[in-house]
């Protein structure tokens, strides 16, 4: 801690006032010294910079607060070292928020992967057994899950009646559900819906 000498408390008094060389004169006395003492705490040039400017200006701002010269110095290590504690917090949630992140990345591609081989299973499956449906429900249905037309779109296009067409969906759905064990029979509305 510096001694307090005659010139450092007529500055510190100017300083009070809101003198502009007077706080050019603390700032000169002690940006080295702060500057030193958070890049020891941060070890980064950058870092330290921003925060020592950053120490000054609150310095300036707050300057009815501090009692005398003593203080101003106490004053300056306290921020210093308050700012760079600051900046270790938020560095560290950042980086919490960018392996949060990552993993939501991660579970997500993994889910999807998990999500299209049981589709591929699944289609497989169907096709398997499509061949086992009577050939209009065959028809109706490859028609509803291959080309994704609706239930009007087919009966104009086969010269039938929508209640023939959701008959046959119908019933090729209810083979399915015999044929597909449960969770699979999920996984198909579900393609049926997200194709």
């Amino acid at each position: 801690m510096r001694s307090t000498t005659a010139e450092t408390l007529e500055q510190f008094q100017m300083f009070k006032e809101g003198d502009g060389r007077a706080f050019k004169y603390f700032y000169d006395l002690y940006n080295r010294p702060v500057y030193i003492f958070i890049h020891n705490l941060l070890h980064s040039d950058a870092v330290a910079e921003e925060i020592t400017d950053d120490v000054f200006v609150l310095l300036w701002n707050d300057r009815d607060k501090i009692n005398d010269a003593r203080h101003l110095s106490n004053f300056l290590y306290f921020v210093a070292r308050r700012q760079s504690i600051a900046h270790l917090v938020q560095l560290k949630k950042q980086v919490e928020l960018e392996q949060a992140w990552a993993k939501y990345q991660y579970d997500w591609a993994t889910q999807f992967d998990e999500v299209e081989r049981a589709k591929d299973e699944v289609l497989v499956l169907i096709f398997q057994h499509i061949d086992r449906l009577p050939p209009k429900q065959r028809e109706v249905f490859l028609l509803s899950f291959t080309e994704r037309m609706e239930a009007r779109d087919i009966a104009q296009r086969l010269g039938t009646s929508e209640k023939n067409v959701y008959k046959h969906l119908s019933k090729a759905y209810e083979y399915f559900t015999t044929v597909f064990p449960r969770n699979h029979l999920v996984l198909i509305l579900l393609m049926t819906i997200l194709q």
